[in-house]
């Protein structure tokens, strides 16, 4: 049953990716023509006002691009879901647990040269007490159970170049602002720094960013904490917006002997698909947690929903 649970979060990955395979030859690096890559390709054929009107829409290898890019010119809201999974000789045991999360980010053009990215993550936890939660960093002391966690809210803004180069760089604050009490222990306020870096060629993008917040203050019966987080992207794009990347989420708690490093290796796959001419992104994603914490799950499963908005 253990082995069953260990490899069954990559079985629906290998799937989709013979999908991939199946569905794309290569991958068109020069430019077509507007007609050809607009968000209606696969419609019927239409007269030429709607022609015109409909390649000013995006098409779906274009959004599948920037919203990989971390530093694109792109509003969209993403739901993200995560299943954690604990399995035996965990102290925690055979347990499972989830976050569900909204994540927008909103882009505000400063001038001609400069932009910010603004970027919020409002999460939601159910985790088994005892437990380090990913993404969270903290340890429930509640009784035996499950303890459901709103928060700590994060939020970041990152100035980088307006001209869209192969290699882009970006910085700006992060703020960590706690909703409650975790197992009857309060959260303290946070406040850091964050970091953007972005390497993009033809269907092929790779980025990294990294943030850290300190505790600031005490709140009640709060711990200091120095929270540190740094997301790896790699993806390259297909026709017909599909995608396949990886997007660990490496973290670590340096207040901690050792660090509590918590280190994810997987692959994911992403299709940008239009439903009543709005875009939405898919994706599905497993990650195995190689290096942790007797107290952090081993697997983390994850699936998210992203709503495109109009520029």
């Amino acid at each position: 049953m253990v082995k069953f649970r260990k490899w069954c979060g990559l079985f629906y990955i290998a799937c989709i990716t013979n999908i991939i395979y199946a569905d794309n030859v290569k991958y068109k690096l020069s430019a077509v023509e507007p007609q050809a890559n607009t968000a209606f390709n696969n419609q019927n054929s239409v007269s030429d006002n709607s022609d015109s009107s409909s390649s000013k829409k995006q098409s779906e290898i274009e959004l599948s691009e920037k919203l990989v890019d971390p530093l694109a010119k792109l509003m969209f809201i993403p739901l993200s879901a995560q299943n954690f999974i604990w399995t035996n000789p965990s102290p925690v045991g055979n347990k499972s647990g989830f976050e569900v999360s909204l994540r927008p980010t909103v882009p505000v053009q400063l001038n001609e040269d400069f932009i910010v990215i603004n970027h919020a993550v409002l999460p939601y936890f159910n985790v088994p007490n005892g437990a380090v939660s990913p993404d969270f960093g903290s340890t429930a002391l509640a009784p035996p159970g499950y303890s459901n966690i709103f928060g700590p809210a994060q939020f970041m803004s990152i100035i980088a170049l307006n001209k869209s180069y192969g290699l882009n760089i970006g910085v700006g604050p992060y703020v960590n602002i706690p909703f409650g009490t975790v197992g009857g222990v309060d959260q303290n306020y946070g406040l850091g720094v964050a970091g953007i870096v972005r390497y993009a060629n033809g269907p092929f993008l790779m980025s990294t960013s990294v943030q850290n917040a300190w505790s600031v203050g005490q709140n009640g019966n709060a711990t200091a904490f120095s929270q540190f987080m740094v997301i790896p992207n790699i993806a390259y794009n297909f026709e017909g917006g599909w995608a396949l990347f990886t997007m660990p989420y490496i973290t670590a708690d340096f207040t901690q002997q050792g660090g509590d490093w918590m280190i994810p290796v997987g692959l994911g796959v992403s299709k940008v698909s239009y439903i009543n001419k709005v875009p939405f992104q898919f994706s599905m994603s497993s990650y195995e947690n190689v290096v942790r914490t007797p107290l952090q799950p081993e697997w983390t499963l994850r699936a998210t929903i992203t709503m495109i908005l109009p520029e």
